[in-house]
């Protein structure tokens, strides 16, 4: 029923994340190196300010990197290759609305012209679907929807 596998969607999942921690990553190399060269050029309070500045953003960053890896470690325990007959952590749901793999908070991705939610389980969604079955029906959005597929 599914136009694509579990294990597709938790690897392009993981490549996601994988992507985001690199960017994240070379963005703080990025600040590291401009706050570096900024102490190298520059004398006084415009030093200061430009260091506390760079001290800020890389703390930022890392907050963020922190987020990532967390939901990346979330995402790593699933089981691609696991089914059940309900909806657990790391199953992937079709409803009459969405498709959505319930295990880390990553967000949306595109597998051809499917739109697929990484959701987490404390999520919304996920809290409604936690435990049904095929055929039953959720209240998502004040709308009546059926549950498709669960693999």
């Amino acid at each position: 029923m599914f136009p694509f596998s579990k294990l597709e969607v938790w690897l392009a999942a993981k490549l996601l994340q994988e992507t985001r921690l690199l960017e994240i990553e070379e963005a703080i190399k990025k600040v590291r190196e401009s706050g570096n060269n900024e102490s190298k050029s520059s004398m006084g309070d415009k030093y200061e300010t430009g260091k506390a500045m760079s001290q800020n953003e890389i703390y930022m960053l890392s907050q963020q990197q922190e987020n990532l890896l967390k939901e990346y470690r979330k995402l790593l325990q699933i089981k691609p290759e696991k089914t059940s007959q309900i909806v657990e952590i790391g199953s992937l749901v079709q409803t009459e609305k969405t498709y959505c793999l319930i295990a880390a908070a990553i967000g949306t991705l595109i597998l051809g012209e499917h739109k697929i939610s990484i959701i987490s389980e404390v999520s919304p969604l996920a809290k409604l679907l936690l435990g049904k079955k095929a055929n039953q029906q959720i209240n998502l959005e004040q709308k009546e929807t059926k549950i498709i597929a669960i693999i």
